[in-house]
């Protein structure tokens, strides 16, 4: 039992040598080097790749077309079919965490942003960008914290997206999710 156990791990071994170090037995970066692809950068054989983490979304503040905040950031709906956030789930009209709903706007709503922090050169901070009133935002389908919908629910989906359906057309941006 034992000889098997090892002869697993050096069989293992040497296959994950050839891609830690190159024919100059150099290591090879790994993802969480400098200098790699695909971590919100481009290359020749990526296009428009702009990745963001899901922890850089969580808490960030939404803000209408002038600036003014709508809400934060709660929680993220992810269509576990094809691994893509649908929706943002902001929490609207709460003060100080109390009272207020959870409001989930599609994705593509919304544009996440980055401007100079003031008072402070060279740092920046990020938001998100709804352009929709706080007024308008208001009547948006929503529910209350710990009481989330059933997202399989086509009825439900389809309240959403028609709501949010002239929003998503107005976009900031031009690039599409």
């Amino acid at each position: 039992m034992r000889s098997l156990l090892f002869a697993l791990f050096a069989v293992g071994l040497a296959l994950t040598l050839p891609f830690a170090f190159n024919a100059m037995g150099q290591q090879q970066p790994t993802p969480d080097q400098p200098g790699m692809t695909g971590q919100g950068t481009t290359s020749s054989d990526q296009t428009n790749v702009n990745i963001i983490r899901g922890s850089d979304v969580m808490g960030l503040v939404v803000r209408d077309q002038n600036n003014e905040k709508l809400g934060k950031i709660d929680n993220l709906a992810i269509d576990q079919n094809t691994g893509r956030i649908r929706y943002v789930v902001v929490s609207f009209g709460s003060t100080l965490g109390f009272g207020g709903k959870l409001l989930p706007v599609p994705w593509q709503a919304v544009k996440t942003v980055s401007v100079a922090k003031a008072g402070e050169e060279g740092t920046t901070e990020s938001h998100c960008v709804l352009n929709i009133s706080k007024e308008e935002l208001a009547k948006a389908p929503g529910f209350q914290q710990g009481q989330w919908p059933d997202f399989s629910n086509q009825k439900w989906v389809t309240a959403i997206d028609q709501f949010y359906r002239p929003y998503v057309a107005k976009r900031p941006g031009t690039y599409t999710r």
